[in-house]
């Protein structure tokens, strides 16, 4: 179902969910690797990687529930009956949640990639060549769909 510009309110929706659960993921993890009693080298890079990518993530479901909650509106009220500064900034609104969504899951899909080396050297390849090959997944998707 299209909304206001050309914005699709079924996007804007899955977006919105699926930064809150893997920005919630993110959070989780990065309270346990501060509250672990390991202290690797690893370990501050990961929790500041979580830490960063639960930001993003959270700042994009709480702008893409706004921008939710204004399609719905456009989609039940007729336009004429708006007022002019509710819609006008929607589609740039849209982009940020966008850009914040795909930077907090590329820093989420890192810190899995980094977090293998937090228990030995095999794991921390193992993790970071599975970390590389789904993040170049994610991004030939992303360029493939716009």
């Amino acid at each position: 179902m299209e909304g206001y510009e050309g914005l699709s309110s079924a996007w804007m929706e899955q977006m919105t969910l699926l930064s809150s659960i893997i920005g919630g993921f993110s959070l989780a993890i990065a309270v346990e690797f501060l509250a672990g009693e390991k202290k690797q080298r690893v370990a501050g890079p990961l929790i500041g990687i979580f830490i960063l990518a639960a930001s993003l993530l959270l700042i994009a479901t709480s702008v893409g529930s706004q921008i939710v909650v204004k399609m719905a509106i456009v989609e039940n009220v007729e336009i004429a009956n708006i007022p002019p500064h509710l819609l006008e900034n929607m589609p740039t609104a849209a982009r940020f949640v966008s850009t914040f969504y795909y930077i907090g899951l590329g820093m989420f899909v890192a810190g899995l990639g980094l977090a293998g080396w937090m228990r030995n050297k095999t794991l921390g390849i193992v993790t970071t060549v599975i970390a590389v090959v789904g993040g170049g997944f994610i991004i030939a998707l992303m360029l493939t769909i716009r």
